[in-house]
């Protein structure tokens, strides 16, 4: 729990107005202006502070982590429990920001009648306001800032028509605070500020946190694309041809029966200084092509995409999001230092913010510390696990794991239904793969530690060792059929449809319908254009 903050920055309602004084002086505001150069210099100097504002209370305090910047987060109790949610970079803390974070406690707790009138309230202006990192008031111009002390927000603050950014009130805010990826968040913001770095994957398997990371990458960022962060979740969704029409409701353009959804996002999207923050892209990862020609045409557009499966586009940065650092449990640290490991740290958090009171030990240590070995890692598996320490002790826990999918269930209910389960991330991940796959699937699984290649090769003898890694690249094209690739691949190598046709025992008009369906499915229109990417997947 963090220690009573210094200073207090309050709403007071009946003058409309927001002052900050400090504790020990009350009597006499500060004349620092949220949003001005003043209020960031400050900032810089203290450790905390109280934000009363006009939806809640809670305290926001400053973390500084040694060559990783400073952070800030908000600290609120609900009854026993004490909740944490990540504010951003000391550029991010506006009044905005801070009201909507307030608004974001409040109905995390809130009755259905409270969050009715939550909603109603007259900060929704406020709430989307452009950027989120711009002052709510203008200060009085002409004066210094002891003159404007505590009466400095009396006027609204409006951007000129001309400028006004076309940010997503949508962008939901992290649901937990980030641990073990600051480094690691910090390298994909860089990564992402490079003019050359126009498409940006984040790639892993589920469960690793995707979603969460790309959330903090998009917060971390949102002041700087002149037109805005726009969120675009694409669970719900299993047909590429819904990806552009999707991303222009996100938008909040209207539908323009004159041109297709392709070209009315190029003429919308052409001088847009904008990031499209796609999640969940694996379902409809046939869609791929597409983004590829938006982003020919759009040259200020960039892309963050989270993803399991890579999409293998030209110009695409693919980042790995593994599994949290795991402490060697043949040389475990002292319990200070294993405390600071980042699969620890986030179990004892998780079952903190579940209700449980965590006794630490170095008995307990140990045993966290074999959990989340046994989980490798996998922060969704550690999240749900550490919810069942309100059930078990720690031992026991450790016992059933041994039958993790019976244990690891009852997820947050607001958490989509593939996360509440370890098994429904499982079955998830299945479904998304081709019968092929699946086949292959259920052929490896009885090697219950891993398998060689030669091992595989024998379990699945009717897929050529030669023809493997092919037929895992098609899987990653999401749409194209088994003989759609192998028409591709003898495209590619210079066959005429023909040739094709003779060497797979079907007619010439079957190559002519499979290759036209490669032509849609890809986004392009030549033969020569097809057989490029076929040689940039190595197909060929």
């Amino acid at each position: 729990m963090p220690k009573p903050a210094p200073y207090r920055l309050t709403w007071l309602s009946e003058q409309g107005t927001y002052t900050l004084r400090a504790e020990l002086h009350p009597e006499k505001p500060l004349p620092v202006i949220p949003g001005s150069q003043e209020w960031f210099a400050w900032l810089a100097n203290i450790p905390s502070f109280t934000f009363s504002g006009q939806h809640g209370q809670f305290t926001v305090r400053r973390e500084t982590r040694a060559g990783k910047g400073i952070y800030w987060y908000a600290y609120h109790r609900f009854g026993k429990r004490m909740v944490k949610r990540y504010v951003g970079r000391t550029p991010a803390l506006s009044l905005a920001r801070l009201e909507g974070i307030a608004l974001h406690l409040m109905a995390s707790s809130a009755s259905p009648y409270k969050l009715e009138k939550l909603v109603q309230h007259s900060l929704h202006e406020a709430i989307s306001a452009p950027h989120h990192n711009q002052p709510l008031m203008l200060p009085s111009e002409g004066r210094s800032a002891s003159e404007r002390g505590a009466t400095v927000f009396t006027q609204p603050y409006l951007l000129p028509a001309h400028s006004q950014p076309k940010v997503s009130a949508e962008l939901p805010l992290p649901p937990d605070s980030l641990i073990g990826r600051q480094q690691h968040l910090q390298e994909v913001c860089a990564l992402l500020r490079l003019s050359e770095t126009r498409l940006l994957t984040l790639s892993g398997i589920g469960g690793v946190g995707k979603t969460q990371m790309g959330l903090q990458i998009a917060h971390e960022m949102l002041h700087e694309f002149a037109d805005g962060i726009t969120f675009i979740p694409l669970a719900s969704i299993s047909n590429p041809d819904l990806v552009l029409p999707t991303i222009i409701q996100a938008l909040g353009l209207k539908e323009a029966r004159e041109s297709s959804p392709l070209q009315h996002l190029q003429a919308h999207l052409q001088n847009a200084s904008c990031l499209l923050f796609l999640d969940n892209f694996e379902p409809v990862a046939a869609a791929a092509p597409l983004l590829a020609n938006l982003l020919e045409q759009c040259a200020h557009l960039k892309v963050l995409i989270t993803s399991r499966i890579v999409l293998h586009l030209r110009g695409e940065h693919v980042v790995t999001v593994p599994p949290l650092a795991l402490p060697d449990l043949n040389d475990l640290p002292p319990l200070d230092l294993l405390l600071q490991n980042p699969s620890v740290a986030l179990f004892i958090e998780r079952a903190r913010a579940a209700g449980t009171d965590v006794q630490v030990t170095p008995a307990t240590g140990r045993i966290f510390a074999e959990i989340c070995v046994h989980l490798d890692g996998l922060p969704l598996a550690l999240e749900l696990a550490a919810a069942r320490l309100t059930l078990f002790s720690p031992q026991a826990l450790l016992a059933r794991l041994q039958q993790p999918l019976n244990v690891l269930t009852g997820g947050p209910v607001d958490a989509p239904l593939r996360q509440q389960t370890l098994r429904s991330t499982l079955e998830w991940s299945y479904r998304l793969l081709s019968e092929e796959a699946q086949q292959l699937f259920r052929r490896l699984s009885v090697f219950v530690n891993g398998c060689t290649l030669a091992a595989a090769e024998a379990a699945q003898r009717d897929f050529a060792a030669a023809q493997a890694p092919r037929d895992r690249d098609s899987l990653y094209l999401a749409g194209i059929t088994r003989r759609e690739v192998e028409v591709l691949r003898l495209v590619a190598n210079g066959l005429t449809n023909a040739q094709v046709a003779a060497s797979l025992i079907i007619s010439p008009r079957t190559v002519t319908t499979h290759l036209t369906s490669i032509y849609n499915k890809l986004g392009v229109s030549s033969r020569n254009a097809a057989t490029r990417f076929a040689f940039e997947h190595d197909l060929v």
